[in-house]
Protein backbone atom coordinates (compact mmCIF):
# COMPACT_ATOMS: atom_id res chain seq x y z
CA UNK A 1 0.00 0.00 0.00
CA UNK A 2 1.68 3.49 -1.20
CA UNK A 3 0.87 5.88 0.97
CA UNK A 4 0.59 9.48 -0.15
CA UNK A 5 3.78 12.24 0.67
CA UNK A 6 2.84 15.11 2.35
CA UNK A 7 3.09 18.30 0.75
CA UNK A 8 4.43 20.13 4.02
CA UNK A 9 6.48 20.75 7.07
CA UNK A 10 4.35 18.45 9.57
CA UNK A 11 3.54 19.96 12.38
CA UNK A 12 4.94 17.15 14.82
CA UNK A 13 7.20 14.53 14.38
CA UNK A 14 8.44 11.60 15.99
CA UNK A 15 12.32 11.05 16.89
CA UNK A 16 13.13 7.99 14.96
CA UNK A 17 10.58 8.23 11.79
CA UNK A 18 11.30 8.98 8.67
CA UNK A 19 10.51 12.61 8.05
CA UNK A 20 9.14 13.36 4.53
CA UNK A 21 7.48 15.49 2.81
CA UNK A 22 7.85 16.52 -1.21
CA UNK A 23 7.59 20.41 -1.49
CA UNK A 24 6.99 22.60 -5.17
CA UNK A 25 7.45 25.99 -5.73
CA UNK A 26 6.51 27.26 -9.38
CA UNK A 27 9.17 29.78 -8.80
CA UNK A 28 12.09 27.87 -7.69
CA UNK A 29 11.73 24.50 -9.49
CA UNK A 30 13.89 21.65 -8.77
CA UNK A 31 14.43 21.21 -12.30
CA UNK A 32 16.05 25.03 -12.80
CA UNK A 33 19.02 24.09 -10.16
CA UNK A 34 17.36 25.02 -6.92
CA UNK A 35 18.15 23.74 -3.93
CA UNK A 36 16.24 23.86 -0.70
CA UNK A 37 17.35 23.49 2.46
CA UNK A 38 15.70 23.82 5.82
CA UNK A 39 17.11 24.93 9.47
CA UNK A 40 15.33 24.25 12.88
CA UNK A 41 16.22 25.56 16.07
CA UNK A 42 15.58 25.85 19.51
CA UNK A 43 17.37 27.02 22.78
CA UNK A 44 20.77 25.30 22.18
CA UNK A 45 19.94 23.24 19.38
CA UNK A 46 20.22 23.50 15.53
CA UNK A 47 19.10 21.01 12.98
CA UNK A 48 19.78 21.19 9.20
CA UNK A 49 18.91 19.10 5.95
CA UNK A 50 18.36 19.39 2.37
CA UNK A 51 16.02 18.35 0.05
CA UNK A 52 16.29 16.41 -3.05
CA UNK A 53 15.51 16.91 -6.20
CA UNK A 54 12.33 15.25 -7.60
CA UNK A 55 11.32 16.50 -10.99
CA UNK A 56 10.43 19.94 -10.59
CA UNK A 57 9.96 19.33 -6.95
CA UNK A 58 12.21 19.11 -3.60
CA UNK A 59 11.55 15.84 -1.89
CA UNK A 60 12.88 15.67 2.16
CA UNK A 61 13.88 12.05 3.09
CA UNK A 62 15.58 12.37 6.14
CA UNK A 63 16.08 8.76 7.67
CA UNK A 64 15.16 6.91 10.84
CA UNK A 65 18.71 7.02 11.60
CA UNK A 66 19.08 10.64 11.42
CA UNK A 67 15.54 11.78 13.44
CA UNK A 68 16.48 9.07 16.24
CA UNK A 69 18.97 11.41 17.65
CA UNK A 70 17.06 14.99 17.18
CA UNK A 71 16.19 15.87 21.13
CA UNK A 72 12.22 15.91 21.62
CA UNK A 73 11.24 19.94 21.84
CA UNK A 74 9.31 22.63 19.90
CA UNK A 75 11.50 24.21 17.14
CA UNK A 76 10.88 27.11 15.17
CA UNK A 77 12.11 26.36 11.48
CA UNK A 78 12.95 27.56 8.42
CA UNK A 79 12.81 26.97 4.82
CA UNK A 80 15.48 28.43 2.54
CA UNK A 81 15.76 27.76 -1.36
CA UNK A 82 19.53 28.80 -3.05
CA UNK A 83 20.65 28.92 -6.39
CA UNK A 84 23.84 30.78 -8.38
CA UNK A 85 24.49 32.61 -5.01
CA UNK A 86 21.20 33.87 -4.15
CA UNK A 87 19.09 32.68 -1.11
CA UNK A 88 15.44 32.84 -0.56
CA UNK A 89 13.30 32.00 2.43
CA UNK A 90 9.77 30.79 1.64
CA UNK A 91 8.25 30.03 4.37
CA UNK A 92 8.73 29.32 8.02
CA UNK A 93 6.61 27.61 11.26
CA UNK A 94 7.34 25.46 13.66
CA UNK A 95 7.63 21.51 14.29
CA UNK A 96 7.24 19.54 17.57
CA UNK A 97 9.63 16.70 18.30
CA UNK A 98 8.09 13.86 20.63
CA UNK A 99 10.53 11.48 22.05
CA UNK A 100 11.23 8.32 20.37
CA UNK A 101 10.03 5.24 22.46
CA UNK A 102 12.65 2.88 20.57
CA UNK A 103 15.97 5.32 22.46
CA UNK A 104 13.77 5.58 25.59
CA UNK A 105 15.65 2.93 27.24
CA UNK A 106 15.31 3.86 30.83
CA UNK A 107 11.65 4.59 29.88
CA UNK A 108 9.92 7.61 29.37
CA UNK A 109 7.23 10.25 30.26
CA UNK A 110 4.37 10.12 27.80
CA UNK A 111 2.19 12.59 29.26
Amino acid sequence: MTHPIPTAVPATLRAGDTATWRRTLSDYPASDGWTLAYVLVKPSKQIAFSATADGCSHLVEVATGTTIAWPPGTYTWQERVSQAGKTYTTATGSLNILPSFAAATLGIDAR
